[in-house]
């Protein structure tokens, strides 16, 4: 269902850069239970544009190594930084997809 899709994709946008944000908030104040609990909440949304592998194989990085007992914020920087790279890609074709949808009269729901 193309509206269903469009929903997703909305969904997608609206909540994952704002998971991103708490990510490096939380690398920059050290508060690693913040990081595990946003790492961990942002995996599914991988799911929803089938980047299971790479996307939520780096979030379930992040979330372990925020587990660790004292995880170093040099370690993560790179980890993270990959992560947004990829939110960056996805995101903008994510904007195309709604783009294309849209012109065929597909809307939100």
């Amino acid at each position: 269902d193309p509206n269903l899709m469009v929903d997703l994709i909305n969904i997608y946008l609206e909540q994952t850069p704002g998971l991103v944000k708490t990510m490096r908030a939380a690398v920059a104040q050290e508060d690693w239970p913040l990081l595990k609990a946003a790492a961990h909440k942002i995996k599914p949304s991988f799911r929803i544009v089938g980047e299971v592998g790479s996307g939520e194989q780096l979030a379930a990085e992040i979330e372990q190594q925020a587990s660790e007992s004292a995880p170093a914020s040099l370690r993560l920087d790179p980890i993270l930084t990959r992560l947004e790279r990829l939110c960056d890609q996805i995101y903008n074709e994510l904007q195309e997809e709604l783009g294309l949808l849209g012109k065929m009269g597909f809307t939100r729901s």
